[in-house]
């Protein structure tokens, strides 16, 4: 009986260990994705800032064509 309940005790331990592993995958992809997201929102912040200043350099040569 105590052979039993140390199987049981034993492939309780294994199933725990790999639903941890998984975890532990899912929360490695969801740290990658929220990396690449991160990213992708940088560059994004940094084309606005490009396009912020065309728009400025635009508006001045509108500016002086209108003088």
């Amino acid at each position: 009986q105590n052979c039993q309940g140390g199987l049981q005790n034993y492939q309780r331990g294994l199933q725990n260990y790999q639903g941890d592993l998984q975890n532990y995958q899912r929360g490695l992809q969801n740290y990658q994705a929220g990396l690449q997201n991160y990213e992708r929102g940088l560059q994004n912040y940094q084309a606005g800032l490009q396009n912020y200043q065309r728009g400025l350099q635009n508006y001045q040569a509108g500016l002086q064509n209108y003088e």
